[in-house]
């Protein structure tokens, strides 16, 4: 079987995060797109109020509806750090003998040789970096030593979870830019203000 895992804070899931997971789904005919928000990010400091229990709770209300897409807590579940090497090789326990594909932006596959044990992610996993409009490209030098990296081109929205932020602190409003449901809960909630 092969598996999309999309990690990140998605603080908050935009409809960006949506597609993007909707297209690279079609494009390597993934059986299942696995979420996993993150509960505390090493490499970078979360912007606004949103805990790591609303940033879950916006993920799935995104993805409610969506066949094959789903929502894992594994790394909001866990007490210490959490490293994409761990939930990777969990992944691989859970769902034996399936492909995983790792999807990220290229801003944090450009960084892939500073996380940690990323030698061993490369045995985990296959990588898929979107081309976002706007993204920095990838590395040449990770071009041509990581096995198994596609980088796929396509209608890709450019949505920033930091956009999405900006606009609620604006007062401006946030729709088409985040699922509805998503959209409701920043407001009930009083998140990013």
């Amino acid at each position: 079987m092969e598996i999309g895992i999309f990690g990140g804070t998605f603080n908050p899931i935009h409809s960006g995060h949506i597609k993007a997971a909707k297209i690279v789904a079609a494009e390597l005919s993934l059986a299942r797109v696995i979420f996993v928000p993150v509960k505390d990010p090493v490499h970078k400091k979360l912007d606004g109020n949103a805990s790591p229990d609303d940033r879950l709770a916006m993920l799935e209300l995104a993805v409610n509806g969506i066949p094959s897409f789903d929502v894992d807590p594994i790394e909001i579940n866990r007490d210490e750090p959490s490293y994409t090497v761990h939930t990777l090789s969990a992944f691989k326990e859970k769902y034996p003998g399936s492909a995983l594909h790792l999807i990220l932006g290229s801003d944090s596959f450009n960084t892939i040789d500073s996380w940690f044990d990323y030698v061993k992610i490369l045995s985990l996993a296959l990588f898929v970096v979107p081309a976002r409009p706007g993204d920095e490209g990838v590395r040449v030098d990770l071009l041509h030593t990581i096995p198994g990296l596609t980088r796929l081109n396509g209608d890709f929205d450019d949505i920033s979870s930091s956009l999405v932020r900006q606009r609620v602190k604006e007062g401006l409003s946030i729709e088409g830019l985040v699922p509805e449901a998503v959209a409701r809960y920043i407001k009930d909630k009083r998140l990013y203000l």
